[in-house]
């Protein structure tokens, strides 16, 4: 369109391996930024954070909220308690050669939600990688947290995840 922006330019050469110019690339970068509160940003932050899927955090904001939260840890000279339970969905390969991609995805939605309803605030669910799941709790020590990860175990054994009846998910 017609508007004028203001923009910082960057230009970086192209060399060859004899070190003559073969071309150049030029950035340019608006200099009225983003703003933190539109819905581009929102968005954008969200898909850079979630699992697509699941939308549950990603192994990326899962490992920089661990991060901050051995940070907050260490500042506190280990007088308070963290823990991290890992999940991972036996035999998934399985089930998506079973009953298909669609199933297998629908498992790992309602295994999120079963995860969600079940968690306590303050945890924090996140998908590693493929069916692997870690839930992160804070001031929680080890007895409580294996007492939870029974109850996950549990949970998930008995409840109905993928939508088939004939279907267990441990």
């Amino acid at each position: 369109d017609t508007r004028h922006l203001k923009v910082d330019v960057y230009t970086m050469p192209i060399l060859a391996s004899n070190g003559t110019v073969q071309g150049l690339v030029q950035l340019l970068r608006n200099k009225s930024g983003v703003r933190r509160q539109s819905r581009e940003y929102v968005e954008l932050k969200l898909a850079a954070t979630r699992d697509p899927l699941t939308g549950v955090a990603n192994r990326g904001q899962l490992e920089t909220q661990l991060r901050h939260l051995l940070e907050d840890y260490h500042a506190h000279e280990g007088t308070r308690f963290l823990s991290a339970i890992f999940l991972d969905v036996d035999k998934f390969k399985r089930i998506n050669d079973t009953y298909g991609h669609q199933i297998g995805d629908q498992v790992l939605v309602d295994l999120t939600r079963l995860l969600q309803y079940e968690s306590y605030s303050g945890e924090i669910i996140g998908r590693y990688g493929g069916e692997e799941f870690v839930v992160l709790c804070p001031d929680t020590d080890l007895e409580a947290t294996v007492r939870r990860a029974e109850r996950l175990r549990h949970a998930i054994m008995k409840s109905s995840i993928g939508g088939i009846s004939t279907l267990s998910v441990t």
